[in-house]
């Protein structure tokens, strides 16, 4: 069977020209056409850029009048890849209840939409829900069934600061979301130290060597 490895990569240059920073990623695929992959492979890569912690993206606002049409055209029947998580992630539908004539109940403060979808593909970690003794083993798959993204940015032309939480559902085809809100300062607080746990509970667990 015929079959392709693809390779890309990005390089960050000083304005010496000296090369100071360069990611990689690669892939193996049985169609030559890479174009329907270069997204998450991208975003892999990016993931592993240094970050800055404290700074807020800038997230455009969708008009009220057009948050359905904006759903339509960027996130209807559409498949979401995050760095932060091995699956595929969809905004759900509830199939007996809602229609296409409307956005799903999911999503509340629809005008920070595009902040949502900004955080299913940037996100490059994600905390998982439930009780934190069970946090002792990362790799446990039924850890990952419920989990929660969240980020900070600043929305629309005003530049609003808001705190964003996406809860994500898995099933047996990927994770679907459950609620996406624009939080309280106390709910992303309340995030933001298991967040901080969590990281913590990561680093502990891949330090397997001696220094």
């Amino acid at each position: 069977m015929l079959s392709y490895t693809h390779i890309i990569s990005i390089e960050v240059h000083g304005k010496d020209g000296v090369m100071v920073w360069k990611g990689e990623s690669t892939w193996d695929s049985n169609e030559l056409d890479m174009i329907r992959r270069i997204v998450p492979a991208i975003q892999l890569i990016l993931s592993d850029l240094p970050s800055a912690q404290g700074i807020r993206p800038d997230a455009p606002e969708v008009k009220n009048s057009h948050v359905l049409n904006y759903f339509k055209l960027e996130c209807e029947d559409t498949w979401f890849t995050c760095p932060a998580l091995p699956w595929r992630i969809k905004f759900e539908r509830n199939p007996s209840s809602e229609t296409r004539t409307s956005i799903p109940r999911s999503i509340k403060d629809p005008a920070a939409l595009a902040a949502y979808v900004d955080l299913i593909q940037t996100a490059e970690y994600v905390l998982p829900d439930g009780n934190e003794k069970d946090w002792k083993d990362p790799l446990r798959i039924s850890l990952w069934e419920n989990v929660t993204l969240g980020g900070q940015y600043l929305l629309g032309p005003d530049r609003i600061p808001v705190n964003i939480i996406i809860k994500l559902t898995g099933r047996s085809n990927g994770y679907y979301t459950n609620e996406c809100k624009i939080a309280t300062g106390e709910e992303f607080s309340r995030f933001s130290g298991q967040f901080s746990k969590w990281r913590q509970v990561l680093q502990d667990y891949y330090d397997v060597y001696v220094r």
